[in-house]
């Protein structure tokens, strides 16, 4: 969880100076600037998602035999 809050307080520190450079319309950048972030806490919450198991893992086996 360490790992990911750095990794979403560094993707968040890259946004803001491209962003403070860009010569896009104000209402422009914080609507790209909105969209960057929920980015970033979607895959975010992907990675957390896919780390997490159950409580009670489980795998499901299926097999055919044909002769």
């Amino acid at each position: 969880m360490t790992a990911l809050d750095a990794l979403k307080a560094n993707k968040r520190h890259q946004r803001e100076p491209r962003l403070r450079r860009s010569e896009m319309a104000e209402a422009l950048k914080r609507a790209h600037h909105a969209a960057a972030l929920r980015s970033i806490d979607d895959y975010l919450r992907w990675v957390e998602d896919a780390m997490t198991t159950e409580e009670r893992p489980w795998v499901s086996v299926v097999g055919a035999i044909v002769a």
